[in-house]
């Protein structure tokens, strides 16, 4: 009697460091640094996911000393070029479908502090992945004074055999 072999894949986790947010800082495994934003976006450097299924990203943001009302703004960019330019990245969209129309809009993950200054509004984002690159952008909203500080980790769920 024949048969068949069921496979079932593994779920491999891989967690990096993309807290620095500047090009120039190579990505390492390892303790999340903080980077001080600004209000201008500043992409961090470029993640390989080839093979990655899935990302998450652990977010840890808070305002300045004596700051109230920032924000934070998130862009998530992909890309499928081997070495990829500053022409060759996608960013995430969203949907909405009314009437049987769709529409999309490019995705900007907007987070409102909740937690008084100096102190660590920790959030989680999630999505799939069907790139081999992907970058996060991030620049701060509503700073009288004192910018606020960042970090990100992301969590790669690879498939294995």
């Amino acid at each position: 009697m024949g048969g068949f072999k069921k496979n079932l894949p593994y779920i491999n986790y891989k967690y990096i460091n993309m807290a620095d947010i500047r090009q120039s800082q190579s990505l390492e495994f390892g303790d999340v640094t903080e980077y001080t934003l600004t209000s201008s976006y500043v992409a961090s450097d470029a993640v390989r996911v080839m093979g990655v299924y899935q990302v998450g990203l652990d977010v840890g943001y808070t305002m300045g000393a004596t700051e109230t009302g920032n924000s934070v703004q998130l862009l998530v960019s992909f890309s499928n070029a081997e070495v990829p330019t500053s022409a060759d990245w996608y960013q995430a969209v969203s949907e909405s479908t009314s009437s049987g129309v769709t529409t999309i809009a490019l995705q900007n993950y907007t987070f409102a502090a909740v937690s008084a200054a100096a102190t660590f509004d920790n959030f989680h984002l999630g999505f799939p992945v069907d790139a081999i690159w992907v970058r996060v952008s991030a620049k701060e909203t509503g700073v009288a004074t004192n910018a606020g500080t960042l970090r990100i980790a992301a969590a790669l769920s690879e498939r294995g055999d």
